[in-house]
């Protein structure tokens, strides 16, 4: 009479297998797993099974004697099925016995046409709906595999709930396990709430038992693969995020999985994402690139360096370094660690403290579910998705490191330089991206790679690896993306580099032998009146040593709403502003920054398009409002 609540689908039936209800309140999911031997798929459930007391018959067709269930004709054929694949089909037969009587006669030859999705956004569409009629369709025509026999090759073997064997596991056995189990669970859950929800979408969106169990082994299996290093992290999350996912977004996700199985096969290949058209010509937007040049008055306070320093800062920096005998702070945990430049001289050692332990990822704090959300959330690691101060950390390094962020300091390394002027590029409108990649050494961080493209074409101009000062402690190659391997394939770099030799594989990219010899491969190319562009600018000249006059930052372009020092990521912007996503995974092989560099010229030619627009500039180049600067203005 009154539709169930689902308050009890938790709670284990105390009948067990002796539960005769058609629908029963409470759960019978244990009873199907251990419920074991051959399923008969095809054949109506034998009359003795369901003559355990008074059954109520519904009337079919205004027959005055209800149909025996047991003498209805049905093909004998039967399939045998895991234990796991039977927990579905046992509880259609309990529950659709009585009220398809009438159906089951003929079953076989009707066509059989999807129920459409309600109550949630997004739909499987028209034509893939009939497309999986038209499959439904074929399947029920098609002859019943006789008893005995194996399935064909288009079914997918039964799998347990085991993880997959792969060429190198990134955990053990035990761990590995412990995981899918604790997915499959979750998975389970959000699963049997789809089974007891009362909308159309029920039949599509629920798994069976066998498709859950394949589900969470594909989940591992592609963790394991694809992130190898941080694989119990991503799992963590996973579950984490399952356990706190709601019936709706469950069904979002199992939408937007089906959705993509059937679409993918028609669907046409995505386009090629475009870059900004400004309606100029590639010398109108160099010409224009004036109005954005960095205010350098009040820039010192955030970072950069506008001038050189004088001596007596130096001495100064270099006063504090050998009072302190070298004793540092861990920029990772905070732990304070004594270093060795050059090495310790009774047994070679770089560092103390022993190994690290920390967060690799910052801490956020987690947004609202909704508006009348107000809780106060703790802030989390988005690594491994703990509260901040639970645990020291999630991932073990093999040493401390440190920053330098103090110019005065960065000075006593490397002295600072002004852009030199250049001769060659007299007359020549040019601008440039560039882009750095640094590691921790005994030193710091230093410059270990170099990149720099041509603007707004970006074809790269130089990209070469560089031997740091300092003894290295960690590439940190999670982000740079250069790796060990990098170096010992790296040839020297050429003192007068062609555009075209900078342009080869990273695997045999060239390698300076010191920053400072980075620095004049790059001196090459700018001048002081180039525009030099890039994100958080600050970090590479400060790398790089360089004092340039003319910079375009695009922290500065596209400023947080908070001021300096708070600001955007590459990422966000290039994702708002161009729909683009960039500092992808990757497999794990890190940041390039070639692409760092192309990202921030393309976000100045939005911001160029902007202005544009707002200053009534036609697609030739001439100005109607005055004030813009003129294509002279340059060089």
């Amino acid at each position: 009479m009154f539709s169930s609540l689902g308050l009890f689908k938790q709670i284990d039936c105390p009948e067990s297998s002796r539960c005769s209800l058609p629908s029963c309140i409470f759960s019978h999911y244990r009873t199907f797993i251990d419920s074991e031997g051959p399923v008969d798929l095809d054949s109506t459930p034998d009359a003795d099974q369901f003559s355990e007391g008074p059954r109520k018959r519904r009337k079919v067709s205004g027959s005055k004697h209800p149909i025996d269930v047991a003498q209805t004709a049905r093909p004998n054929t039967t399939l045998t099925t895991s234990p796991l694949q039977s927990l579905s089909l046992d509880k259609v037969k309990v529950e659709n016995s009585y009220s398809r009587v009438n159906t089951a006669v003929g079953a076989a030859t009707r066509p059989v046409s999807p129920p459409p999705l309600r109550g949630f956004k997004g739909g499987l569409g028209l034509e893939a709906s009939k497309d999986i009629g038209e499959n439904l369709k074929q399947k029920a025509i098609a002859p019943a595999p006789s008893a005995g026999t194996r399935p064909t090759s288009q079914s997918t073997p039964a799998e347990t709930l085991n993880p997959r064997m792969i060429t190198n596991p990134p955990a053990s056995h035990t761990t590995r396990l412990r995981l899918v189990t604790m997915i499959h669970a979750e998975m389970v859950r959000l699963n049997e709430l789809v089974k007891t929800s009362r909308d159309n979408s029920k039949p599509k969106l629920k798994l069976s038992a066998q498709e859950l169990i394949r589900t969470a082994l594909d989940e591992e299996e592609k963790a394991a693969k694809k992130n190898p290093a941080v694989y119990a992290n991503v799992l963590k999350l996973r579950i984490v995020a399952l356990k706190r996912m709601a019936l709706s977004a469950w069904k979002e996700e199992r939408v937007r999985i089906i959705e993509a199985g059937l679409v993918k096969a028609i669907l046409p290949k995505p386009a090629e994402q475009k870059t900004p058209d400004t309606g100029l010509t590639p010398d109108e937007e160099i010409a224009f690139l004036p109005q954005l040049f960095a205010n350098q008055d009040g820039l010192a306070k955030h970072g950069y360096v506008t001038s050189q320093l004088s001596e007596a800062q130096i001495k100064l920096a270099r006063d504090g370094v050998e009072s302190s005998n070298n004793w540092e702070s861990c920029d990772r945990c905070g732990t304070r660690f004594q270093v060795f430049p050059g090495r310790r001289a009774e047994d070679g050692a770089l560092t103390t403290g022993g190994t690290c332990v920390h967060h690799p990822s910052k801490a956020r704090r987690p947004a609202a579910k909704d508006k009348a959300d107000k809780t106060d959330r703790e802030p989390v690691y988005l690594c491994c998705n703990e509260v901040v101060g639970r645990s020291a950390g999630c991932t073990t390094a093999v040493t401390h490191v440190f920053k330098v962020a103090e110019a005065k300091r960065l000075a006593l390394i490397l002295p600072f330089e002004e852009t030199p002027g250049n001769e060659a590029l007299e007359g020549k409108s040019i601008a440039v991206c560039f882009d750095c990649e640094m590691g921790y050494t005994t030193h710091g961080m230093e410059l270990i790679r170099l990149t720099a493209t041509s603007w707004p074409s970006g074809s790269v101009l130089l990209d070469t690896l560089v031997r740091p000062l300092g003894e290295v402690l960690d590439l940190n190659s999670r982000y740079s993306g250069v790796w060990p391997a990098d170096y010992t394939s790296a040839l020297p770099a050429d003192t007068a580099p062609s555009p075209t030799a900078a342009t080869r594989d990273q695997n045999s990219l060239p390698i300076a032998s010191s920053p400072a010899a980075a620095r004049s491969l790059l001196f090459k190319f700018i001048s002081p009146t180039t525009p030099l562009i890039g994100h958080a600018l600050e970090n590479d000249l400060n790398t790089t040593r360089i004092i340039h006059p003319c910079i375009i930052d695009t922290c500065l372009l596209y400023p947080h709403v908070r001021g300096l020092p708070m600001r955007h990521g590459l990422k966000y912007l290039m994702k708002k502003y161009l729909d683009k996503d960039i500092q992808l995974n990757n497999e794990g092989k890190g940041h390039d920054s070639a692409e760092d560099a192309r990202s921030a010229g393309e976000l100045v030619r939005v911001k160029i398009k902007e202005m544009v627009a707002r200053a009534g500039m036609g697609k030739d180049g001439k100005m109607v409002k005055e004030g813009l600067g003129s294509k002279s203005s340059v060089l």
